[in-house]
Protein backbone atom coordinates (compact mmCIF):
# COMPACT_ATOMS: atom_id res chain seq x y z
CA UNK A 1 0.00 0.00 0.00
CA UNK A 2 1.46 3.34 -1.07
CA UNK A 3 2.03 6.02 1.57
CA UNK A 4 1.59 9.62 0.39
CA UNK A 5 4.32 12.15 1.09
CA UNK A 6 3.58 15.35 3.00
CA UNK A 7 4.00 17.41 -0.19
CA UNK A 8 1.51 15.21 -2.05
CA UNK A 9 -1.06 15.45 0.77
CA UNK A 10 -0.66 19.24 0.75
CA UNK A 11 -1.32 19.34 -3.01
CA UNK A 12 -4.42 17.14 -2.62
CA UNK A 13 -5.66 19.39 0.17
CA UNK A 14 -5.14 22.47 -2.03
CA UNK A 15 -7.06 21.01 -4.98
CA UNK A 16 -9.98 19.77 -2.89
CA UNK A 17 -10.15 23.05 -1.00
CA UNK A 18 -10.36 24.89 -4.33
CA UNK A 19 -13.27 22.61 -5.26
CA UNK A 20 -15.05 23.63 -2.02
CA UNK A 21 -14.59 20.31 -0.22
CA UNK A 22 -15.04 20.81 3.52
CA UNK A 23 -12.31 18.53 4.83
CA UNK A 24 -11.63 17.59 8.41
CA UNK A 25 -8.44 16.37 10.09
CA UNK A 26 -6.96 13.37 8.28
CA UNK A 27 -9.29 13.44 5.26
CA UNK A 28 -6.77 14.94 2.82
CA UNK A 29 -4.25 12.23 3.74
CA UNK A 30 -6.91 9.51 3.52
CA UNK A 31 -8.06 10.66 0.08
CA UNK A 32 -4.43 10.97 -1.08
CA UNK A 33 -3.75 7.39 0.06
CA UNK A 34 -6.93 6.10 -1.62
CA UNK A 35 -5.83 7.86 -4.82
CA UNK A 36 -2.39 6.19 -4.74
CA UNK A 37 -3.92 2.81 -3.81
CA UNK A 38 -6.00 3.02 -7.02
CA UNK A 39 -2.73 2.65 -8.93
CA UNK A 40 -2.54 6.25 -10.11
CA UNK A 41 0.89 7.90 -10.13
CA UNK A 42 1.52 10.95 -7.91
CA UNK A 43 2.94 12.84 -10.89
CA UNK A 44 1.24 14.08 -12.93
CA UNK A 45 -1.75 14.22 -10.59
CA UNK A 46 -4.98 13.23 -12.36
CA UNK A 47 -7.49 15.78 -11.03
CA UNK A 48 -10.55 14.02 -12.48
CA UNK A 49 -9.58 10.75 -10.84
CA UNK A 50 -8.78 12.56 -7.58
CA UNK A 51 -12.26 14.13 -7.49
CA UNK A 52 -13.83 10.73 -8.21
CA UNK A 53 -11.87 9.18 -5.35
CA UNK A 54 -12.92 12.08 -3.09
CA UNK A 55 -16.60 11.51 -3.92
CA UNK A 56 -16.26 7.84 -2.92
CA UNK A 57 -14.47 8.87 0.27
CA UNK A 58 -17.24 11.34 1.18
CA UNK A 59 -19.90 8.63 0.99
CA UNK A 60 -18.54 7.32 4.28
CA UNK A 61 -18.32 10.83 5.74
CA UNK A 62 -21.93 12.01 6.10
CA UNK A 63 -20.80 14.89 8.30
CA UNK A 64 -18.56 16.29 5.56
CA UNK A 65 -20.86 17.83 2.94
CA UNK A 66 -19.41 19.24 -0.24
CA UNK A 67 -20.79 21.83 -2.61
CA UNK A 68 -19.24 23.57 -5.58
CA UNK A 69 -21.31 26.61 -4.71
CA UNK A 70 -21.12 28.36 -1.37
CA UNK A 71 -22.90 26.05 1.11
CA UNK A 72 -25.75 27.38 3.17
CA UNK A 73 -24.61 28.43 6.63
CA UNK A 74 -26.10 26.12 9.26
CA UNK A 75 -25.64 27.24 12.83
CA UNK A 76 -24.83 24.18 15.01
CA UNK A 77 -26.39 23.78 18.42
CA UNK A 78 -24.31 24.87 21.46
CA UNK A 79 -22.21 21.99 22.79
CA UNK A 80 -22.00 21.80 26.62
CA UNK A 81 -18.55 21.28 28.13
CA UNK A 82 -19.80 18.15 29.87
CA UNK A 83 -20.76 16.64 26.51
CA UNK A 84 -17.26 17.30 25.17
CA UNK A 85 -15.59 15.76 28.24
CA UNK A 86 -17.88 12.72 28.26
CA UNK A 87 -17.10 11.99 24.60
CA UNK A 88 -13.36 12.23 25.24
CA UNK A 89 -13.59 9.94 28.29
CA UNK A 90 -15.51 7.29 26.35
CA UNK A 91 -12.91 7.30 23.55
CA UNK A 92 -10.17 6.94 26.16
CA UNK A 93 -11.97 3.96 27.71
CA UNK A 94 -12.46 2.28 24.34
CA UNK A 95 -8.81 2.76 23.42
CA UNK A 96 -7.86 1.22 26.77
CA UNK A 97 -10.11 -1.80 26.47
CA UNK A 98 -9.56 -3.01 22.92
CA UNK A 99 -6.69 -5.20 21.78
CA UNK A 100 -7.73 -5.09 18.14
CA UNK A 101 -5.94 -1.77 17.54
CA UNK A 102 -2.68 -3.11 18.97
CA UNK A 103 -2.89 -6.26 16.87
CA UNK A 104 -3.65 -4.35 13.67
CA UNK A 105 -0.76 -1.94 14.22
CA UNK A 106 1.80 -4.65 15.06
CA UNK A 107 0.66 -6.83 12.14
CA UNK A 108 1.17 -3.95 9.71
CA UNK A 109 4.62 -3.19 11.12
CA UNK A 110 5.74 -6.81 10.83
CA UNK A 111 4.57 -6.91 7.21
CA UNK A 112 6.64 -3.80 6.48
CA UNK A 113 9.80 -5.32 7.95
CA UNK A 114 9.39 -8.67 6.21
CA UNK A 115 8.27 -7.46 2.77
CA UNK A 116 9.81 -4.02 2.25
CA UNK A 117 13.25 -2.40 2.15
CA UNK A 118 14.87 0.04 4.56
CA UNK A 119 15.16 3.80 4.39
CA UNK A 120 18.01 5.69 6.00
CA UNK A 121 17.92 9.23 7.39
CA UNK A 122 19.86 11.84 5.39
CA UNK A 123 20.56 15.43 6.39
CA UNK A 124 19.90 18.28 3.96
CA UNK A 125 21.53 21.54 5.06
CA UNK A 126 20.67 24.74 3.21
CA UNK A 127 21.55 28.38 3.95
CA UNK A 128 18.12 28.85 5.53
CA UNK A 129 17.40 25.63 7.44
CA UNK A 130 18.43 22.08 8.26
CA UNK A 131 16.08 19.29 7.26
CA UNK A 132 16.23 15.54 7.42
CA UNK A 133 14.76 13.18 4.90
CA UNK A 134 14.90 9.50 4.06
CA UNK A 135 16.70 7.72 1.24
CA UNK A 136 15.69 4.25 0.07
CA UNK A 137 18.63 1.88 0.47
CA UNK A 138 17.27 -1.25 -1.17
CA UNK A 139 18.49 -3.24 1.81
CA UNK A 140 16.13 -5.70 3.51
CA UNK A 141 15.46 -5.05 7.17
CA UNK A 142 17.56 -6.99 9.65
CA UNK A 143 14.90 -8.91 11.58
CA UNK A 144 17.32 -9.47 14.45
CA UNK A 145 17.89 -5.75 15.04
CA UNK A 146 14.80 -5.33 17.23
CA UNK A 147 14.01 -6.77 20.66
CA UNK A 148 10.60 -5.13 20.87
CA UNK A 149 8.35 -3.18 18.54
CA UNK A 150 9.61 0.01 20.24
CA UNK A 151 13.04 -0.56 18.65
CA UNK A 152 11.54 -0.62 15.16
CA UNK A 153 9.46 2.54 15.69
CA UNK A 154 12.69 4.61 15.39
CA UNK A 155 13.08 3.59 11.71
CA UNK A 156 12.15 6.17 9.03
CA UNK A 157 9.08 5.50 6.87
CA UNK A 158 10.39 7.32 3.80
CA UNK A 159 8.01 10.27 4.25
CA UNK A 160 8.85 13.71 5.60
CA UNK A 161 6.82 15.87 7.97
CA UNK A 162 6.97 19.56 8.81
CA UNK A 163 8.75 20.34 12.08
CA UNK A 164 7.26 23.82 12.68
CA UNK A 165 10.59 24.65 14.38
CA UNK A 166 12.58 27.70 13.34
CA UNK A 167 15.71 26.67 11.45
CA UNK A 168 14.40 23.16 10.83
CA UNK A 169 12.20 22.67 7.79
CA UNK A 170 11.25 19.03 7.30
CA UNK A 171 12.03 15.94 9.33
CA UNK A 172 12.13 12.28 8.39
CA UNK A 173 8.93 10.67 9.63
CA UNK A 174 9.49 7.62 11.82
CA UNK A 175 7.20 4.65 12.24
CA UNK A 176 6.58 5.95 15.76
CA UNK A 177 5.19 9.14 14.20
CA UNK A 178 3.15 7.07 11.79
CA UNK A 179 1.67 4.93 14.55
CA UNK A 180 0.65 8.07 16.44
CA UNK A 181 -1.11 9.26 13.30
CA UNK A 182 -2.84 5.89 12.88
CA UNK A 183 -4.04 5.95 16.48
CA UNK A 184 -5.27 9.50 15.95
CA UNK A 185 -7.30 8.35 12.95
CA UNK A 186 -8.71 5.45 14.98
CA UNK A 187 -9.66 7.86 17.77
CA UNK A 188 -11.31 10.16 15.20
CA UNK A 189 -13.41 7.29 13.82
CA UNK A 190 -14.27 5.93 17.28
CA UNK A 191 -15.30 9.43 18.29
CA UNK A 192 -17.75 9.72 15.37
CA UNK A 193 -19.34 6.35 16.12
CA UNK A 194 -19.57 7.19 19.84
CA UNK A 195 -21.30 10.51 19.26
CA UNK A 196 -23.87 9.29 16.76
CA UNK A 197 -24.63 5.86 18.20
CA UNK A 198 -24.26 6.36 21.96
CA UNK A 199 -24.36 10.01 23.03
CA UNK A 200 -26.69 11.75 20.61
CA UNK A 201 -29.95 10.22 21.92
CA UNK A 202 -29.32 11.26 25.54
CA UNK A 203 -27.73 14.64 24.91
CA UNK A 204 -30.34 15.66 22.35
CA UNK A 205 -32.99 15.59 25.03
CA UNK A 206 -30.80 17.13 27.78
CA UNK A 207 -29.51 19.98 25.58
CA UNK A 208 -32.72 20.47 23.61
CA UNK A 209 -31.07 19.98 20.24
CA UNK A 210 -33.04 20.07 17.00
CA UNK A 211 -33.67 16.81 15.16
CA UNK A 212 -33.42 18.50 11.76
CA UNK A 213 -30.96 16.35 9.69
CA UNK A 214 -28.84 19.33 8.57
CA UNK A 215 -28.67 20.81 12.07
CA UNK A 216 -27.86 17.37 13.50
CA UNK A 217 -25.05 16.91 11.01
CA UNK A 218 -23.56 20.33 11.83
CA UNK A 219 -23.91 19.70 15.57
CA UNK A 220 -22.22 16.30 15.37
CA UNK A 221 -19.43 17.79 13.32
CA UNK A 222 -18.77 20.56 15.83
CA UNK A 223 -19.09 18.18 18.78
CA UNK A 224 -16.59 15.83 17.19
CA UNK A 225 -14.11 18.64 16.53
CA UNK A 226 -14.41 20.03 20.06
CA UNK A 227 -13.95 16.59 21.65
CA UNK A 228 -10.90 15.83 19.50
CA UNK A 229 -9.43 19.26 20.22
CA UNK A 230 -10.01 18.62 23.92
CA UNK A 231 -8.01 15.41 23.70
CA UNK A 232 -5.33 16.87 21.49
CA UNK A 233 -4.83 20.30 23.05
CA UNK A 234 -6.18 20.52 26.57
CA UNK A 235 -5.09 17.09 27.70
CA UNK A 236 -2.48 16.46 24.99
CA UNK A 237 -3.13 13.46 22.80
CA UNK A 238 0.15 11.90 23.94
CA UNK A 239 -1.21 12.02 27.48
CA UNK A 240 -4.39 10.32 26.31
CA UNK A 241 -2.32 7.56 24.78
CA UNK A 242 -0.22 7.28 27.92
CA UNK A 243 -3.30 7.05 30.13
CA UNK A 244 -4.83 4.42 27.87
CA UNK A 245 -1.46 2.56 27.81
CA UNK A 246 -2.14 1.92 24.12
CA UNK A 247 1.33 2.97 22.95
CA UNK A 248 2.93 1.02 25.79
CA UNK A 249 1.08 -2.10 24.70
CA UNK A 250 2.27 -1.57 21.10
CA UNK A 251 5.89 -0.81 22.04
CA UNK A 252 6.29 -3.66 24.54
CA UNK A 253 5.30 -6.43 22.13
CA UNK A 254 8.21 -8.86 21.73
CA UNK A 255 9.52 -8.68 18.17
CA UNK A 256 10.13 -12.42 17.94
CA UNK A 257 6.62 -13.15 19.23
CA UNK A 258 5.16 -10.69 16.72
CA UNK A 259 6.98 -12.34 13.81
CA UNK A 260 5.99 -15.82 15.03
CA UNK A 261 2.35 -14.79 15.29
CA UNK A 262 1.82 -12.71 12.18
CA UNK A 263 4.56 -13.90 9.78
CA UNK A 264 5.75 -17.37 10.81
CA UNK A 265 7.15 -17.81 7.29
CA UNK A 266 9.86 -15.26 8.24
CA UNK A 267 11.17 -17.18 11.29
CA UNK A 268 14.01 -18.88 9.32
CA UNK A 269 15.09 -15.46 8.08
CA UNK A 270 15.01 -14.13 11.65
CA UNK A 271 17.33 -16.93 12.76
CA UNK A 272 19.68 -16.32 9.80
CA UNK A 273 19.76 -12.59 10.57
CA UNK A 274 20.65 -13.35 14.20
CA UNK A 275 23.57 -15.51 13.17
CA UNK A 276 24.79 -12.86 10.76
CA UNK A 277 24.47 -10.16 13.42
CA UNK A 278 26.70 -12.18 15.75
CA UNK A 279 29.35 -12.38 13.02
CA UNK A 280 29.06 -8.64 12.33
CA UNK A 281 29.37 -7.74 16.02
CA UNK A 282 32.40 -10.00 16.29
CA UNK A 283 33.90 -8.23 13.27
CA UNK A 284 33.24 -4.88 14.91
CA UNK A 285 35.46 -5.84 17.84
CA UNK A 286 38.47 -6.15 15.50
CA UNK A 287 37.50 -3.19 13.30
CA UNK A 288 37.62 -0.55 16.05
CA UNK A 289 41.20 -1.20 17.23
CA UNK A 290 42.43 -1.57 13.64
CA UNK A 291 41.19 1.92 12.77
CA UNK A 292 42.59 3.36 16.00
CA UNK A 293 45.99 1.91 15.08
CA UNK A 294 45.75 3.56 11.67
CA UNK A 295 45.41 6.92 13.41
CA UNK A 296 48.84 6.49 14.91
CA UNK A 297 50.61 5.20 11.80
CA UNK A 298 52.91 7.50 9.90
CA UNK A 299 51.63 8.48 6.47
CA UNK A 300 53.36 9.70 3.37
CA UNK A 301 54.08 13.42 3.65
CA UNK A 302 51.81 14.13 0.64
CA UNK A 303 48.86 12.19 2.05
CA UNK A 304 46.33 13.82 4.34
CA UNK A 305 45.59 11.86 7.56
CA UNK A 306 41.92 11.53 6.59
CA UNK A 307 42.88 10.03 3.21
CA UNK A 308 45.02 7.42 4.90
CA UNK A 309 42.49 6.40 7.53
CA UNK A 310 39.51 6.38 5.14
CA UNK A 311 41.41 3.91 2.95
CA UNK A 312 42.65 1.95 5.95
CA UNK A 313 39.14 1.71 7.38
CA UNK A 314 37.66 0.41 4.14
CA UNK A 315 40.52 -2.04 3.68
CA UNK A 316 39.82 -3.38 7.18
CA UNK A 317 36.09 -3.65 6.45
CA UNK A 318 36.24 -4.63 2.77
CA UNK A 319 33.56 -7.31 2.60
CA UNK A 320 29.80 -7.39 3.13
CA UNK A 321 29.90 -8.15 6.86
CA UNK A 322 32.79 -5.75 7.40
CA UNK A 323 30.80 -2.92 5.84
CA UNK A 324 27.83 -3.86 8.02
CA UNK A 325 30.10 -3.64 11.08
CA UNK A 326 31.42 -0.28 9.89
CA UNK A 327 27.88 1.03 9.44
CA UNK A 328 26.98 -0.19 12.94
CA UNK A 329 29.99 1.64 14.36
CA UNK A 330 29.36 4.90 12.52
CA UNK A 331 25.82 4.92 13.91
CA UNK A 332 27.25 4.76 17.43
CA UNK A 333 27.98 8.47 17.82
CA UNK A 334 29.34 8.24 21.35
CA UNK A 335 31.95 5.64 20.42
CA UNK A 336 33.08 7.39 17.24
CA UNK A 337 33.35 10.80 18.86
CA UNK A 338 35.73 9.43 21.48
CA UNK A 339 38.38 8.85 18.82
CA UNK A 340 41.55 10.86 19.64
CA UNK A 341 41.42 12.92 16.47
CA UNK A 342 41.01 16.60 15.56
CA UNK A 343 37.37 17.40 14.99
CA UNK A 344 37.82 18.64 11.41
CA UNK A 345 39.62 15.51 10.27
CA UNK A 346 37.25 13.22 12.18
CA UNK A 347 34.22 14.81 10.56
CA UNK A 348 35.76 14.54 7.09
CA UNK A 349 36.50 10.86 7.76
CA UNK A 350 32.92 10.27 8.94
CA UNK A 351 31.41 12.11 5.97
CA UNK A 352 33.48 10.19 3.44
CA UNK A 353 32.78 6.80 4.97
CA UNK A 354 29.10 7.62 5.29
CA UNK A 355 29.00 8.59 1.61
CA UNK A 356 30.65 5.27 0.69
CA UNK A 357 28.09 3.23 2.62
CA UNK A 358 25.28 5.26 1.07
CA UNK A 359 26.52 4.54 -2.47
CA UNK A 360 27.17 0.83 -2.05
CA UNK A 361 23.87 -0.94 -2.63
CA UNK A 362 23.63 -4.57 -1.47
CA UNK A 363 22.03 -5.58 -4.76
CA UNK A 364 24.77 -3.92 -6.82
CA UNK A 365 27.91 -5.33 -5.22
CA UNK A 366 30.13 -8.03 -6.73
CA UNK A 367 32.95 -8.96 -4.39
CA UNK A 368 34.61 -11.32 -6.88
CA UNK A 369 35.32 -8.66 -9.52
CA UNK A 370 38.98 -8.28 -10.55
CA UNK A 371 38.74 -4.51 -9.98
CA UNK A 372 37.79 -5.13 -6.31
CA UNK A 373 40.78 -7.42 -5.97
CA UNK A 374 42.97 -4.77 -7.63
CA UNK A 375 41.82 -2.12 -5.14
CA UNK A 376 42.71 -4.41 -2.26
CA UNK A 377 46.15 -5.16 -3.71
CA UNK A 378 47.02 -1.51 -4.43
CA UNK A 379 45.75 -0.35 -1.04
CA UNK A 380 47.82 -2.93 0.78
CA UNK A 381 50.93 -1.93 -1.22
CA UNK A 382 50.33 1.76 -0.39
CA UNK A 383 50.18 0.93 3.32
CA UNK A 384 53.33 -1.18 3.18
CA UNK A 385 55.73 1.26 1.53
CA UNK A 386 53.95 4.64 1.66
CA UNK A 387 53.93 5.19 -2.11
CA UNK A 388 50.39 6.18 -3.21
CA UNK A 389 48.90 5.17 -6.55
CA UNK A 390 47.24 7.19 -9.29
CA UNK A 391 44.75 5.10 -11.27
CA UNK A 392 42.86 6.12 -14.41
CA UNK A 393 40.02 3.85 -15.51
CA UNK A 394 38.33 3.84 -18.92
CA UNK A 395 34.99 2.09 -18.61
CA UNK A 396 33.87 1.18 -22.16
CA UNK A 397 30.13 1.55 -22.74
CA UNK A 398 30.36 0.37 -26.35
CA UNK A 399 32.97 0.30 -29.13
CA UNK A 400 33.24 4.10 -29.29
CA UNK A 401 32.01 5.50 -25.95
CA UNK A 402 33.65 5.33 -22.58
CA UNK A 403 33.61 6.96 -19.14
CA UNK A 404 36.89 8.00 -17.50
CA UNK A 405 37.51 7.93 -13.74
CA UNK A 406 40.70 8.96 -11.93
CA UNK A 407 41.45 7.88 -8.36
CA UNK A 408 44.25 8.79 -5.96
CA UNK A 409 44.70 9.43 -2.25
CA UNK A 410 42.12 12.22 -1.99
CA UNK A 411 39.34 10.01 -3.39
CA UNK A 412 40.77 6.52 -3.08
CA UNK A 413 37.62 5.22 -1.41
CA UNK A 414 35.65 6.07 -4.57
CA UNK A 415 37.77 3.51 -6.44
CA UNK A 416 36.45 0.92 -3.96
CA UNK A 417 32.85 2.10 -4.40
CA UNK A 418 33.17 2.11 -8.19
CA UNK A 419 34.76 -1.36 -8.22
CA UNK A 420 31.76 -2.80 -6.38
CA UNK A 421 28.99 -1.10 -8.31
CA UNK A 422 29.96 -0.48 -11.94
CA UNK A 423 28.39 -2.41 -14.81
CA UNK A 424 30.29 -5.47 -16.01
CA UNK A 425 32.27 -4.80 -19.19
CA UNK A 426 35.73 -4.19 -20.60
CA UNK A 427 37.90 -1.89 -18.47
CA UNK A 428 41.16 -0.22 -19.52
CA UNK A 429 43.32 0.79 -16.54
CA UNK A 430 46.45 2.95 -16.36
CA UNK A 431 48.36 2.71 -13.08
CA UNK A 432 50.96 5.29 -12.06
CA UNK A 433 53.18 5.55 -9.00
CA UNK A 434 55.77 8.17 -8.01
CA UNK A 435 58.97 6.56 -6.84
CA UNK A 436 61.38 7.75 -4.18
CA UNK A 437 64.01 8.33 -6.92
CA UNK A 438 64.12 11.52 -9.04
CA UNK A 439 64.63 11.99 -12.76
CA UNK A 440 68.16 13.28 -13.40
CA UNK A 441 67.15 15.67 -16.21
CA UNK A 442 64.08 17.29 -14.62
CA UNK A 443 64.59 16.75 -10.90
CA UNK A 444 61.00 15.47 -10.67
CA UNK A 445 60.11 12.21 -8.92
CA UNK A 446 60.41 9.29 -11.30
CA UNK A 447 57.00 7.97 -12.33
CA UNK A 448 56.38 4.27 -13.02
CA UNK A 449 53.51 3.50 -15.40
CA UNK A 450 51.84 0.26 -16.43
CA UNK A 451 48.55 -0.82 -18.01
CA UNK A 452 45.86 -3.50 -17.84
CA UNK A 453 42.78 -4.52 -19.76
CA UNK A 454 40.16 -6.31 -17.66
CA UNK A 455 37.10 -8.12 -18.99
CA UNK A 456 34.89 -8.11 -15.89
CA UNK A 457 32.25 -10.35 -17.40
CA UNK A 458 34.75 -13.07 -18.30
CA UNK A 459 36.87 -12.40 -15.18
CA UNK A 460 39.95 -12.14 -17.43
CA UNK A 461 42.93 -9.76 -17.10
CA UNK A 462 45.41 -8.85 -19.84
CA UNK A 463 48.65 -7.31 -18.59
CA UNK A 464 50.42 -4.92 -20.97
CA UNK A 465 54.17 -5.17 -21.50
CA UNK A 466 56.43 -2.15 -21.06
CA UNK A 467 56.64 -1.69 -24.85
CA UNK A 468 52.85 -1.92 -25.26
CA UNK A 469 52.37 0.65 -22.52
CA UNK A 470 54.94 2.97 -24.11
CA UNK A 471 53.27 2.57 -27.51
CA UNK A 472 49.82 3.39 -26.08
CA UNK A 473 51.06 6.36 -24.04
CA UNK A 474 52.97 7.99 -26.91
CA UNK A 475 50.21 7.67 -29.55
CA UNK A 476 47.50 10.29 -30.07
CA UNK A 477 44.18 8.48 -29.59
CA UNK A 478 42.35 10.54 -32.23
CA UNK A 479 44.93 11.00 -35.00
CA UNK A 480 47.24 8.04 -34.39
CA UNK A 481 50.29 10.33 -34.57
CA UNK A 482 53.32 9.63 -32.46
CA UNK A 483 53.81 11.84 -29.41
CA UNK A 484 57.05 12.76 -27.68
CA UNK A 485 57.86 10.75 -24.54
CA UNK A 486 56.86 12.27 -21.21
CA UNK A 487 59.95 13.09 -19.14
CA UNK A 488 60.58 11.17 -15.96
CA UNK A 489 58.36 8.22 -16.92
CA UNK A 490 59.44 4.61 -16.65
CA UNK A 491 57.19 2.17 -18.53
CA UNK A 492 56.99 -1.18 -16.82
CA UNK A 493 55.35 -4.56 -17.20
CA UNK A 494 52.09 -4.76 -15.32
CA UNK A 495 53.11 -8.17 -13.98
CA UNK A 496 56.26 -6.60 -12.58
CA UNK A 497 54.50 -3.69 -10.85
CA UNK A 498 51.63 -5.87 -9.60
CA UNK A 499 53.76 -8.83 -8.65
CA UNK A 500 51.77 -11.28 -6.54
CA UNK A 501 48.33 -9.95 -7.53
CA UNK A 502 45.96 -12.91 -7.37
CA UNK A 503 44.26 -12.14 -10.71
CA UNK A 504 47.52 -13.04 -12.52
CA UNK A 505 47.50 -16.49 -10.92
Amino acid sequence: MAEPTGAFVAEVNRILGKEKYLLRKGDARGIAKAYLDSGAPPEPLDCKLLLKVAEEWMKDRPTLPRSKSEPAVIEPEPIPDDAVKEAADIVLRKLSETDDIVEDIVRDLVDVVVDEGRFRVVVDETPWDVSTGAKYTGEPYDLSAYETVADFLKEPTGNTVATYISGHGLAAETYGDHVMWVVGQVAWDVLYETLEDELWPSWQGKAGWSDDPKVKSATLRQWRELAYAFMEDEREFEEILFESDLMDRVENVSWEEAVARFRPDALPRLQADRERRKRVESRLETLRPAVRRALNEKTDQDAEPADWVVAKTLATAADAEGLAALSMWLNDDASVRQLPWPRRVREEWLDRLDACLEDIGPGETAWDRPTVSLWRYLTDAWFRDGRPWYVTVLEWLNDTQHITHTFSTDNWERFFVWSLSHVDGVISIVIRRFEHLRDASTGLPLKTMCGLVIDEKEKRCVALSADEMREAHTTDAETGRRLGPEPGVRYAKAREVLKGWEAFG
